[in-house]
């Protein structure tokens, strides 16, 4: 069982690692969408879900590990979490697995809200050009012109932009 709990820890310290780009690859996504830069965020886009399928990779690994650790310790599979792990373990196993959970914990937090933040504002930038596009297409209707006779015309003439919704 010592050498499963081994893979395991170096299992989660692979996840670590993941996380660890995975934000750094979100700080990068988010100065891309500020700079406008699409090719940026098109390449932020393509390394997180690189990442996220390693993890994915990673994780479905990590469910033979926990089966065969299920297997000789009585524990359901579904129940086996890493607080219960290092109940099981040795001390120096234990620490390494209370501390893979503390930060896999905090990064996975991180993760989240770096990924909500970066949505509201791609979401915010987008609802711009919207307004944008919205405002540029009132500015060129053409307007309609009421002729002597009663009789109404489209001028091809554009007008002046005098505000917007920006």
């Amino acid at each position: 069982m010592n050498e499963t709990i081994r893979v395991i820890i170096r299992n989660f310290e692979d996840q670590v690692a993941i996380y660890e780009k995975l934000l750094a690859c979100l700080n990068n996504e988010k100065e891309a969408v500020i700079a406008a830069d699409v090719t940026a965020v098109d390449a932020a886009v393509a390394v997180k879900e690189k990442l996220v399928e390693d993890l994915h990779a990673l994780d479905a690994a990590q469910h033979d590990n926990f089966r065969a650790v299920s297997e000789q310790s009585g524990i359901l599979p579904d129940a086996l979490t890493l607080k219960k792990l290092a109940a099981l373990t040795a001390n120096p196993q234990k620490k390494t697995l209370t501390d893979i959970r503390d930060k896999l914990a905090m990064l996975a937090k991180k993760v989240q809200e770096k990924s909500r933040a970066n949505r509201t504002l791609l979401t915010h930038c987008l609802g711009l050009v919207n307004s944008t596009f919205g405002l540029m297409d009132q500015s060129f209707q053409q307007s309609p012109v009421y002729y002597r006779s009663g009789e109404m015309k489209d001028d091809n003439r554009g007008g002046m932009l005098v505000s917007g919704t920006i």
